[in-house]
């Protein structure tokens, strides 16, 4: 039986198409939307003239005609709402204010332990809220990315990563209840990995793609998968996880959450690195992770065989992913693979050495900040993607 829904959820449901419409096609004529909308043209005109008084769409002139009156164009306006997305690394918390189409307009950082409980999380944004009121015209929203390993989102699960991450002691229901607390503003909580494909596949690299891979590198590794639109979470929320995928079981034992050897994550990403390198040279060693890939690019050793062993980890974990999924796009991101265009390089080659694959792979488009943008991108999801509304009344 056909769901029956309220007029008023209704009237949400098309003004989020009507959005997501500009959002793609940018400046239209009212005739355009309703062209990809597929309503009718006085139900668009309305809806236009609604996001209009609201402060969403404002009209920017008349298109180009040779025949008649030309029609008006309308868009978004990026001057109305502001998301916050928060990337709540292992070191860093980073900050972003973006405008309706993810740009942004300022950024903040604070060190994690600064912040490392939700209390402390909630009272730092507050601040920042404060201090950026005048570009702040209309909150819709606070996106939280973290680097758990667990469905975080999925509320009460607590957080699993390396063992001294202060975010351990937290868990996504406390963090909502803190933000949401302080700023009266609707709060989501997301992977980081997840957020970062988010991004992508709505402002970024994967806009004019079906499905995407978004694999980050950095204090750790994760993978989000981005189909039609859509984050990829499985059924347990779990997709995408593949630290824990094995590439190597003959492997010596060493640590890992997952118990298990061999994994991706044990060995490709900067603290694996870093550790390695110290191995050998001992404490006393420069161990920036700038200074190890300089090294290892001049074919230096042991910088250049444990950056090449750590690459190979990443580059078979993501033919494994490209085989399973078969995607259009593979993104790359994440501060230790993005620092040198080596890096990148370099597990590109290694992909292409180990499958032969011809998949388009490409770095993330929002650089340092692929996270925060993510994470903005998950508040304003819920501006755009009226499927979120019918969830939420079903």
């Amino acid at each position: 039986m056909a769901m029956r829904l309220e007029p008023a959820i209704l009237r949400k449901l098309n003004e989020r198409r009507v959005l997501n419409a500009l959002r793609l096609g940018r400046a239209q004529s009212r005739t355009e939307i309703q062209k990809a909308v597929h309503l009718t043209l006085p139900t668009v005109s309305r809806i236009v003239d609604s996001l209009i008084a609201q402060g969403w769409v404002h009209e920017v002139g008349p298109a180009d005609s040779a025949l008649g009156r030309p029609p008006v164009l309308v868009d978004i306006d990026p001057s109305y709402a502001v998301a916050i997305g928060v990337d709540l690394g292992r070191k860093f918390a980073r900050v972003v204010y973006t405008n309706p189409l993810a740009e942004i307009l300022s950024t903040t950082s604070v060190p994690i332990d600064q912040v490392d409980n939700p209390a402390k999380l909630a009272s730092y944004l507050e601040s920042s809220v404060r201090q950026h009121h005048a570009i702040l015209r209309n909150l819709t929203g606070v996106g939280i990315a973290t680097p758990a390993g667990n469905p975080i989102h999925h509320i009460r699960n607590p957080f699993h990563g390396i063992a001294d991450d202060p975010a351990l002691h937290w868990d996504s229901a406390s963090l909502i209840e803190a933000v949401e607390g302080r700023l009266k503003l609707p709060t989501w909580v997301e992977n980081d990995a997840n957020a970062a494909a988010l991004g992508e596949i709505w402002f970024g690299r994967g806009q004019s793609v079906s499905q995407i891979v978004f694999v980050l590198m950095d204090v750790g590794v994760g993978a989000g998968i981005g189909i039609n639109g859509q984050v990829y979470e499985g059924a347990r929320g779990r997709a995408g996880e593949f630290s824990d995928t094995i590439v190597d079981f003959r492997a010596d034992p060493c640590e890992c959450g997952c118990g298990k050897r061999g994994c991706v994550g044990i060995v490709a990403n900067s603290a694996a690195i870093q550790s390695g390198v110290r191995k050998v040279r001992g404490d006393g060693a420069n161990l920036s992770m700038s200074h190890i890939i300089q090294q290892a690019k001049a074919g230096v050793e042991p910088e250049a065989s444990v950056v090449s062993r750590a690459l190979d980890y990443l580059s078979l974990g993501v033919v494994n992913l490209i085989e399973i999924i078969d995607p259009n796009m593979v993104v790359l991101g994440g501060a230790t693979l993005i620092s040198d265009p080596f890096m990148i390089d370099e597990a590109i080659r290694k992909v292409r050495q180990f499958s032969g694959t011809d998949v388009p792979i490409q770095v993330t488009a929002f650089g340092a900040q692929a996270v925060a943008i993510g994470a903005a991108t998950v508040v304003l999801q819920h501006v755009y993607d009226h499927t979120r509304l019918i969830e939420n009344v079903t």
